[in-house]
């Protein structure tokens, strides 16, 4: 039994990986072989590879101390009480959910042998080294998530791309270095629906190709080192939600075609290179709760079509060069709760409108070059917070403020 067992183990792991008898695999061996409640005979257990690796995953990503591990290493088949695992009708496992579960080590090449998974969930560990190549067998996975770990080197490996059938990859918060091979994702991810990869280390151009994802929600790119100009194929995905691209190294216009997607709620382009103008054309997204566009080098004025944007609640829009006078149709945003339009250029008065929206909690004007009085209206304001006006060529005298009016002023 002993032998057959590790004939086995070696056709899968080779016989170098139980060299060292400390290694995840010689002590998924011994394991299996004489501690194993199952007692698996090697020529009759149809899953004795799959239970080999999940045994090799749980000792090299330090098993012993999950916050999940209830019935690991147990005496019942893999799919039966091994907490956060899942099965198909075949008995194949088909999800592993282990996020926040305090995984320490590195990814073991066996998990090739879990040739059933669909869903592989993992952020917020300490996952660290590289993605193993043999990922690219489990053609059957779906979503794929290691958010929030230590992995790091190369992200889109050849092998990668055989995972044809993923909808979410979700990469975000690693060590990841390399360029995206954004112009070849059509043919690599054709029916991916969100593509995570903030914070992590990756340079180059965003491609055209980009735009033919038809059915991508979500893209979160933020915190990289990406340079160039924005496709203006982004507008071609008109399922697209979210877009998120803050923190890179981004110039050139914002596109027109982006004001045409008509589900987008969260544009997010803080902190970046950007030129030109907000077109007015900002007031077709009638869906959009979220625009940051601050810490850009965006010009000219602030169309009175922003107030067209009747779901907006934050609108960051500071250390621009934005001129004009501030539209009073802001107040025509009844959701909105945080607006920031300081360091720019604007002038006129401040707008009364401001102060009778119900959910403002944050309105920060300093650093303009606005004139007149502060409105007599700020009493009125029934939410507000924090309230910047300084750097302002205003003039007169503070309003008085009525007992009981402005309680929520820090």
């Amino acid at each position: 039994r002993e032998r057959l067992l590790m004939k086995s183990f070696v056709a899968i792991s080779g016989e170098k990986s139980f060299f060292d008898p400390n290694s995840p695999q010689s002590k998924a061996a011994e394991w299996i072989i004489n501690e194993d409640p199952l007692n698996v005979n090697p020529c009759t257990f149809s899953g004795l590879a799959q239970r080999y690796a999940m045994v090799v995953f749980y000792f090299a990503l330090d098993g012993d101390d999950w916050i999940y591990n209830e019935g690991w290493l147990g005496g019942t088949s893999v799919c039966v009480g091994w907490q956060k695992v899942s099965c198909d009708r075949d008995g194949l496992v088909s999800s592993l959910l282990l996020s926040r579960n305090n995984l320490v080590g590195k990814i073991p090449r066996e998990v090739k042998e879990l040739t059933g998974m669909q869903l592989f969930q993992a952020h917020d560990n300490e996952i660290s080294g590289r993605i193993p190549t043999e990922i690219g067998l489990l053609q059957n996975m779906v979503g794929f998530d290691i958010e929030s770990n230590k992995l790091e080197g190369e992200l889109f490996f050849d092998e990668l791309f055989e995972l044809n059938n993923i909808q979410f990859f979700r990469a975000s918060d690693n060590r990841f270095n390399g360029t995206v091979p954004w112009n070849n994702l059509i043919t690599l991810f054709p029916n991916l629906k969100q593509f995570w990869i903030a914070s992590n280390r990756f340079v180059g151009n965003i491609g055209t190709q980009i735009g033919q994802l038809q059915s991508l929600q979500s893209i979160f790119a933020y915190n990289n080192s990406l340079t160039g100009t924005i496709p203006s194929e982004l507008g071609n995905i008109s399922t697209l939600e979210y877009l998120d691209l803050e923190n890179n190294l981004l110039e050139g216009a914002m596109p027109e075609e982006l004001y045409g997607i008509p589900g987008l709620k969260r544009l997010i382009l803080s902190n970046n290179l950007l030129t030109g103008t907000i077109s007015a054309s900002v007031g077709n997204l009638s869906l959009l709760t979220d625009l940051w566009l601050g810490n850009n080098l965006l010009t000219g004025r602030l169309s009175s079509d922003i107030g067209r944007v009747s779901l907006l609640e934050n609108l960051i829009l500071e250390e621009n060069q934005l001129t004009g006078p501030i539209p009073s149709d802001l107040g025509n945003l009844q959701k909105l709760r945080y607006a920031d339009l300081s360091n720019n250029v604007f002038k006129g008065v401040i707008p009364t409108s401001f102060f009778s929206l119900p959910d403002l909690k944050i309105l920060y004007l300093n650093n303009n070059n606005l004139i007149g009085s502060i409105p007599p209206e700020i009493s009125n304001a029934p939410a507000l917070r924090d309230l910047y006006l300084n750097g302002n060529l205003l003039s007169g005298v503070i309003p008085e403020v009525l007992p009981g009016a402005l309680l929520t002023l820090e």
